[in-house]
């Protein structure tokens, strides 16, 4: 097979738009080896790859300006008007940020985002507390043949919790900011848009993480109801997730939740 042909079955096989609602644990991820992200990443750290992706991770050339040289000459082609490519109003521009701002706010005052909020302290505050504790039960257990799967499982709710814990309240804010352009004509449709995409990554982030946090109530039984405030605060976030985005779980992510294989 020419090395042509083997770059074109390497771009055949990547998923388009798969990284834009993924929880990017690319190390936890069957799809990995699909992501045109995951592909520049291992490219930019030197690292090689499972399968040829062809020329999907070529690092990129030229600089802004050549790209805007090339988009004028195209312009009309894609829609823009002359006036697109004029410097912005001030008084346009200020408009502009005091919109974000207003929205910026609305979401900081939204129920979602303060129980998330309180759920990444709660969160924190714990796991922080708890380390040397975690640290000593975990190695206790894998010391154990008996207990070996159960030091496992700890180490690995840990990670989970720790992984999820700012991704919930970071995509949960950035879902709310969508809020507003939900229906705009852009999307696929009403269900196809950011706000929902975003809120189904913090949604099956918030159901991995309570899984976690009830396998180390288990298995730290001594003193469970030290873990009931955190999955009460994770709890609501999801029935919340729910409630201001009843759509979120129809979304669909390519790549996960299209029927692709990996």
């Amino acid at each position: 097979m020419t090395s042509e042909n083997a770059s074109t079955r390497g771009e055949d096989r990547l998923i388009p738009g798969i990284f834009n609602y993924c929880d990017a644990w690319c190390e936890r991820c069957e799809f990995r080896d699909r992501c045109r992200n995951y592909a520049f990443r291992l490219e930019l750290e030197g690292l090689p790859s499972d399968t040829n992706l062809g020329s999907g991770s070529q690092p990129m050339h030229g600089n802004a300006a050549d790209a805007m040289d090339l988009l004028k000459e195209e312009a009309e082609e894609f829609g823009f008007e002359p006036s697109d490519f004029e410097e912005l109003d001030p008084e346009e521009l200020r408009r502009y940020e005091e919109e974000q701002n207003r929205e910026v706010e609305d979401a900081r005052k939204h129920p979602l985002d303060k129980v998330t909020m309180a759920y990444l302290d709660l969160a924190g505050r714990w796991l922080e507390g708890n380390g040397e504790r975690l640290d000593r039960t975990i190695r206790h257990l894998q010391s154990q043949t008996a207990t070996h799967i159960d030091g496992s499982r700890l180490a690995d709710a840990r990670e989970v919790a720790q992984w999820y814990m700012a991704m919930i309240h970071v995509k949960s804010h950035r879902a709310l900011l969508g809020r507003s352009d939900m229906g705009a004509s852009y999307w696929e449709n009403d269900v196809q848009n950011d706000a929902n995409g975003s809120a189904k990554v913090a949604l099956l982030g918030s159901e991995a993480s309570l899984g976690a946090w009830a396998t180390m109530a288990e298995l730290l039984s001594d003193e469970r109801r030290e873990f009931l405030p955190i999955i009460a605060t994770l709890y609501r976030t999801t029935r919340l997730l729910q409630k201001t985005f009843p759509d979120v779980r129809r979304f669909v992510r390519p790549g996960f939740d299209d029927g692709s294989r990996p």
